[in-house]
This record gives C-alpha cells, structure tokens and sequence, in this order.
C-alpha cells in the first residue's frame, strides 16, 4: 500500500538535526498543485543566521538552491508563470567545493565554491516552510525523502497510512514531526504506483522461439 503526505496551506515537517561536516545530498519526491514560484521553502536546514543553513525553494519562477543571504543556484522553473504539478523527484548535493541541483537524475544547476563553513551549527530541517515561520508552500504532495552526509547520518523517510510523524526506516528517533497537519489522517492519500504494462511478443519471435525449440528437440 503506497501513500503521499498531503500538504495544505500552514502544515509543515519538522526533522531531528541533521550532522554533517562538508557534504550533504538530500532528495525529495514530490509534486505540487497550484505552486506558482512565488517564494515558497521547500526545505530549510539550519537557522536563519548561520553560514550553515541550507535552503531549496521556488522563488520569481526560479528553483534556488542557497545558504543565508546568498543563492548560488538559480534554474528557470519550466512553463513559469504555469503552476508547478508535476511529480519529480528533486536531489541536491552540497559538498565543500560546490553544489549542485537535479531534477529526475539530470543536472539542472551547479555551482563552485565553498558555501559552508565547518564552525557552524547546523540545525533540524524543515520541509515546507521556513524555519517554522510564516512562509508555507501550499499544496505540495510528498511521495519521498532522503538524506546522505559525509557523517553517516543517512536517513529514508516512510510514509504510513495514519499519524502524525513521518518516521525514519531506521530508528525512531529521527522521526519527523508533523505539527498543524489535521488529527483525522486526512493527510494520508492512497496512490496507485505506475501499472507495469506487459510486453506482447511479436509473432517473428514467438515463430524463433518455437523453431528453436523443434531444432533442440530434434
């Protein structure tokens, strides 16, 4: 049984601290409905102040990647001003030297530097919103999410059918909170995955096949 979390306008998730040194790749599998690229945080690691803190978002028809105050990857979102709905799967990798975004597997964006530096703190991630404050992204579906750092704190993310935590495959204790999503489980929607359609073999191999099998049987 397969679900997505749904989101509305103020619900948001809110994950443990994430440990990382110089590397940090973080996938998320979502689609949106009605998003318009105005600025709206999909993710938000960290804390408003620190060098640190991570930020993925839409913004001016524009997927950013970037720390406080500076965004070093801008892409053109597709089809903007139309509203983002597509389902893609959304991966960025930070390491010391650079960065880089892709969407569906395919570099979209990246850049060279050092973004980070490591007397920083890094805090609880976010996704959805910014830091817990006031600026949600509105009806985002969320089908996956995933973090690898050069610490080990590696985490997947499951999506049950009810509750209000999104836990982690491997322990309890990295799950995420779900505050202001509603009590009745509504959030929770079943999905179908993609039919595997079968494939017809054609009437010239099934003829090979079965002149291979008279030539072997003799």
């Amino acid at each position: 049984m397969s679900y997505y979390l749904d989101f509305s306008t103020d619900d948001h998730v809110v994950a443990p601290v994430v440990s990382f040194t110089d590397s940090f790749t973080f996938e998320i599998d979502a689609s949106f409905n009605g998003v318009d690229g105005s600025k709206q945080f999909i993710l938000w690691n960290g804390y408003k102040d620190f060098q640190k803190t991570f930020q993925f978002r839409f913004s001016s028809g524009n997927m950013e990647v970037g720390n406080y105050g500076n965004f070093f990857i801008s892409v053109a979102i597709a089809g903007f001003p139309s509203p983002v709905t597509d389902r893609n799967l959304y991966t960025v990798e930070l390491t010391g030297s650079g960065a880089t975004l892709k969407q569906n597997g395919t570099t979209v964006g990246s850049a060279s530097g050092s973004f980070f530096t490591s007397s920083d703190t890094s805090g609880s991630f976010t996704v959805g919103n910014r830091h817990s404050r006031s600026l949600f992204i509105d009806n985002m579906q969320l089908y996956g999410l995933t973090t690898i750092t050069d610490t080990g704190d590696n985490r997947v993310y499951t999506f049950p059918s009810s509750g209000l935590t999104l836990p982690e495959a491997s322990s309890s204790t990295l799950d995420g909170g779900l505050p202001n999503f509603p009590a009745d489980d509504s959030q929770w929607v079943f999905y179908a995955p993609p039919a595997v359609t079968p494939v017809k073999p054609s009437v010239t191999n099934l003829l090979a096949t079965s002149a291979r099998l008279n030539w072997e049987q003799g």
